[in-house]
């Protein structure tokens, strides 16, 4: 897998002093279906990410686990990503990770888009970047 080409946006993982850093491997399915949006499968959901969303999107594609009303909010970095080919960054949404103590734990995802092929974008390792205000 290569990384897609474009200017890679770094700050993102200076900025922070995570709790938690975990990592998702997504790709990017062609929907030949006529669904308007595009599907996104989670690869693999690391052992944190699982922990603090209470639940393994391995496997699970994105429109099948997240609420109608949140998916375009969701997916949005990874439509950015494809369309300008560079790593976005956003603010997952509050309440979405809970710690084992029941706080809602703020969380930065910067999405880095990748290829199988070397030409088109249709993979990603995502960063999740886990942490207690109290840390920053």
């Amino acid at each position: 897998m290569e990384p897609a080409q474009g200017r890679s946006e770094g700050s993102a993982a200076q900025r922070l002093h995570p709790g938690v850093a975990e990592a998702l491997a997504a790709e990017h399915r062609d929907h030949r279906s006529g669904r308007a949006q595009p599907r996104f499968r989670v690869r693999l959901a690391g052992t944190a990410a699982v922990s603090f969303a209470g639940r393994d999107f391995t496997d699970k594609f994105l429109d099948e686990v997240i609420p109608p009303e949140q998916y375009e909010i969701t997916v949005a970095p990874y439509v950015r990503a494809i369309a300008a080919g560079v790593p976005m960054e956003d603010d997952v949404l509050s309440r979405q990770f809970i710690a084992p103590d029941g706080v809602s734990l703020p969380v930065r995802r910067l999405v880095m888009p990748c290829s199988s092929d070397g030409a088109r974008i249709d993979r990603f390792v995502v960063g999740l970047f886990l942490y207690r205000p109290e840390s920053r």
